[in-house]
């Protein structure tokens, strides 16, 4: 684990995402897709580690909690909020993951992850920008800069490494 990039590699004109796009395969599978982006993992990694440390089901019928995905992200040496309802973008810590598309009287969404880090052609200048593990959507809309209607969010940092005492 390397912790959460602070710069965005980028030019006037584009930038490359600091994370790896994971596409979802099932249509509930969304959160897996950013937990497997963020931790570097594919998404049967994820999947896998799920179902062996966490008691997943292996089948359906499933539904991915915030308790799983805090404890899949703690897994992998990341620390997770619980769901906080969403206000504004200018609240959401540099990495988080971001509950769109939501359904209040289902109360069920789907996941994107948002990355805020300064650009690399310029420190003054800020980046944002969401990672979508959707299956069905254009493929410009994969990565992008324009944040979608959010409801709530799940704010996500790297686990603090306990120093090392020599004897």
């Amino acid at each position: 684990m390397s912790g959460i990039p602070a710069t965005v590699t980028s030019t006037p004109e584009s930038f490359t995402p600091a994370f790896t796009r994971v596409q979802q395969e099932g249509e509930a599978d969304c959160a897996f897709a950013c937990i497997a982006m963020i931790v570097g993992k594919t998404l049967d990694e994820v999947r896998t580690a799920a179902i062996e440390a966490f008691r997943f089901p292996a089948h359906p019928p499933r539904w991915i909690t915030e308790d799983l995905i805090c404890s899949l992200l703690a897994h992998y040496q990341y620390v997770a909020t619980v769901y906080k309802e969403f206000t504004s973008f200018s609240e959401l810590p540099p990495l988080a993951i971001l509950l769109t598309d939501y359904l209040p009287e289902l109360e069920m969404g789907r996941h994107v992850i948002y990355h805020r880090g300064r650009a690399s052609h310029d420190p003054n200048v800020n980046v944002h920008y969401i990672i979508d593990p959707a299956y069905w959507i254009r493929p410009q809309d994969h990565v992008r800069a324009a944040l979608p209607p959010t409801a709530y969010f799940i704010g996500i940092h790297a686990m603090q490494q306990k120093a090392k005492t020599s004897k």
